[in-house]
């Protein structure tokens, strides 16, 4: 799904089978609540619950979700484009 604001890509998400991903939002455009109406619009289309994975360090996006009721769920090492990361999986 694809957010617009007057003809601009204002953010976008996907979904996977239960797995919220890509939520993006244009850095001119935070905290006015599209990247929550794209997570809403997103688990709208779960039948579930929903997960999630966020690199650490990612406080907005940690906080977006857990003010939407995710929960930790656990904590891993991975790569994001060939650099090693710790990557959170929260669960609704």
């Amino acid at each position: 799904s694809v957010a617009m604001l007057v003809e601009r890509v204002a953010g976008f998400v996907g979904v996977e089978g239960d797995q919220v991903g890509w939520l993006y939002v244009h850095p001119d455009l935070t905290g006015q609540g599209i990247g929550r109406q794209l997570l809403r619009h997103a688990i709208s289309t779960i039948e579930g619950n929903a997960s999630v994975h966020v690199l650490e360090g990612n406080s907005t996006a940690l906080s977006l979700y857990d003010s939407e009721g995710f929960r930790f769920t656990e904590k891993f090492k991975g790569r994001n484009n060939g650099y090693p990361c710790v990557v959170i999986r929260l669960s609704q």
